[in-house]
């Protein structure tokens, strides 16, 4: 990272993180107030699970074998390590950061209190997939399009589902975002 990138990017995107963190409250309330908004967002949430995310991988990167196409193979290889890695720094970063979920101790967001919800798992590793694959050179703008928008999709979903507060799926959306980019950039 440059500097450019640093106080034109991270900080901006950081210091907005850190500001919704006092709207999380509010907004995470909101949903308790709406069973069918948790509902649909439930399905939805399911698609940026990991066992999905980890078919949708390994199934490009086969794809790609069985037609002998090397970008198809470097897409699904790409998504595969972007999945790796998000799983293990959200982890890293949960642990760390132990904050309490929507539902806990009336929607007050706490850090450092043992539980898991900073940064949004299910945002992080989608658009780290999602990323990964659209940057892969050769990767088809209807691929790009798609995958963006289901790791919205998903990363939203969570929020319905009372899962996460805004904070840790802006945070999850853009770490991962970056650790796609490094992936298809380095590999």
């Amino acid at each position: 990272m440059n500097k450019k990138q640093a106080f034109g990017i991270v900080l901006p995107l950081a210091l907005t993180t850190f500001a919704l963190t006092y709207a999380d409250a509010d907004a995470g309330r909101y949903p308790a107030t709406r069973p069918n908004l948790r509902k649909v967002s439930n399905y939805i949430s399911a698609v940026g699970a990991g066992y999905a995310l980890g078919g949708l991988t390994v199934g490009t990167l086969l794809y790609g074998d069985v037609k002998n196409d090397t970008e198809i193979i470097r897409m699904g290889r790409n998504g595969l390590l972007a999945l790796a890695g998000a799983w293990t720094d959200n982890y890293a970063l949960k642990f760390a950061l132990g904050r309490e979920r929507p539902p806990d101790n009336d929607h007050e967001g706490r850090f450092w209190k043992g539980k898991d919800s900073f940064p949004s798992g299910h945002a992080m590793t989608t658009f780290a997939v999602a990323s990964a694959m659209a940057h892969t050179k050769g990767c088809p703008k209807w691929v790009k399009i798609t995958s963006y928008s289901v790791a919205a999709a998903v990363s939203f979903a969570r929020w319905g589902a009372q899962r996460h507060y805004p904070s840790d799926i802006l945070a999850g959306a853009t770490l991962g975002y970056f650790l796609g980019r490094s992936v298809a950039a380095n590999h």
